[in-house]
């Protein structure tokens, strides 16, 4: 969509919103904005986020400049009142009195540095791109490094994508009245919310509902944390839950009896043990024990088999997870060098039979490879899965890549309520710096894994109803 279009787009959606909700919405906002000691506001007028209100509560507590263009260059100017300020290019407000404190963001005349720029702007898409009102005049003042950029907008300036030009400048994050978005994280939440939504849909009409057996050995508290999660997105998507509880030292045949009858039912689709199983338990008997039809976590040998030829099977959920996660933010793949630090049969190697099939150069480390550092630097795409807390440091990530960390670590640590907290295998905070996109722990692969749990158990409800209509 060109950048005419699209202002349309949004005038049109704007208008439909009245005075006071605009008003409302502005507020919802400015009150997300963190604080700061000097910040630089482009003030906006009709069409964005009112700025008016932020400026008028900024002047009461912390130093304000504001932008304007004089024969081409961007000058900034500190403003005392918000009376100092006129209508200047594309109906933007500018200081009356133009005593340019600098023309570069971190050369300000009186000592003070700017360390953050609030932007209003006609629309934004999650990537942290822009489109404002006029040709990139304002977008010279954001090419300065080390200061923060927020972008202001109404959650219905929010879309796709934003047409780019050379001149456009990306946002470090940008606030709606409904939200945070940073351009940065590959969020799984907000993606697996939205398929769970769409596969509620596709079987509301449904007479009779897909069916997920979970088993359940033992008493480990991760193991039962994880079958709730798994019981509500169930619930959320309308799929039928049944829970199988199993003591730690029910006998192996016991559980493999309880399989053979889950083969057997009809009114079950999927079927998932949840593993790690007790060590008298042989996991790998167990896993291919299941119907490779209900095997909606994808572990059974006929289904990886398929997968690593590129055939139709049903997909390990975590990989599976991983890879919409990258289409939906439209990560191109094809190419690519991808590096995988983690040789499980769970996710490290199915998840580089995909990218092979999608196009990807992969590269496998493990605990045995050498010089690990030098491998995951090449990497344009890191994926890490071993369980190893914050393994991963800056210095070992390539200058722009995309960082995967499948990693669910619990640290011990009474000051938290729950006396832990959750990490990844990769620094998060550090590695952020370097990376143009990064998923967090938690609220990032995790969620999509239940997300394909669940879409898988309706593909197998539907390969279930098909084989019963060939029966017939």
């Amino acid at each position: 969509m060109m950048k005419t279009e699209l202002r349309k787009e949004i005038k049109e959606k704007l208008e439909q919103l009245s005075s006071a909700e605009i008003i409302e919405k502005s507020k919802k906002i400015i009150e997300k904005i963190p604080d700061t000691k000097n910040v630089c506001v482009y003030v906006s007028k009709k069409g964005e986020v009112c700025t008016h209100c932020l400026i008028k509560n900024l002047l009461k507590k912390i130093n304000v400049f504001v932008p304007y263009v004089e024969k081409g260059n961007m000058f900034i100017s500190k403003i005392k009142d918000f009376s100092e300020l006129k209508e200047g290019m594309f109906g933007i407000l500018e200081p009356v009195n133009r005593i340019p404190y600098c023309n570069k963001v971190n050369e300000v005349n009186d000592g003070d540095k700017i360390d953050m720029i609030v932007v209003p702007g006609i629309a934004f898409d999650k990537k942290g791109n822009r489109l404002g009102k006029g040709g990139g005049y304002y977008d010279k003042f954001l090419q300065y490094k080390n200061v923060l950029k927020i972008g202001l907008a109404f959650e219905e300036q929010i879309v796709d994508n934003v047409p780019v030009e050379e001149h456009d400048i990306k946002m470090d994050l940008i606030i709606t009245d409904k939200r945070i978005i940073d351009p940065k994280i590959l969020n799984g939440q907000e993606v697996a919310t939205k398929i769970k939504q769409e596969l509620s849909e596709k079987i509301k009409g449904l007479e009779k509902k897909p069916c997920l057996a979970v088993v359940l050995v033992g008493e480990k508290p991760a193991s039962k944390i994880y079958v709730k999660m798994k019981e509500k997105a169930c619930q959320e998507v309308g799929i039928v839950s049944k829970k199988y509880l199993l003591s730690e030292n029910v006998e192996e045949e016991e559980l493999v009896k309880l399989i053979k009858e889950l083969n057997e039912d009809t009114e079950v689709n999927g079927i998932l043990v949840q593993l790690p199983l007790p060590k008298h338990i042989n996991e790998q008997k167990i896993i291919e024990m299941i119907d490779f039809k209900k095997d909606v976590d994808g572990f059974h040998p006929i289904n990886v088999g398929k997968v690593s030829i590129g055939r139709e099977g049903f997909i390990s959920c975590t990989p599976k997870g991983v890879m919409r996660l990258l289409k939906e933010y439209k990560v191109e793949i094809t190419g690519k060098k991808v590096v995988i630090v983690g040789r499980s049969n769970i996710v490290g190697k199915p998840i580089a039979l995909l990218l092979l099939n999608e196009g990807a150069t992969v590269t496998i480390c493990h605990s045995k490879t050498k010089n690990l550092k030098e491998e995951t630097l090449g990497a344009e795409i890191l994926i890490v899965a071993v369980g190893k807390p914050n393994l991963i440091t800056a210095e070992m990530v390539k200058e722009g890549a995309i960082v995967i960390d499948v990693g669910i670590n619990r640290i011990e640590d009474f000051t938290q309520e729950k006396g832990y907290y959750v990490c990844g295998d990769v620094d998060f905070e550090n590695v952020k710096k370097k990376v143009s996109l990064i998923t967090p722990v938690p609220r990032g692969v995790g969620p999509m894994t239940i997300a394909m749990l669940m879409e898988n158990t309706i593909k197998a409800n539907e390969i279930n109803n098909s084989n019963q209509v060939k029966e017939r």
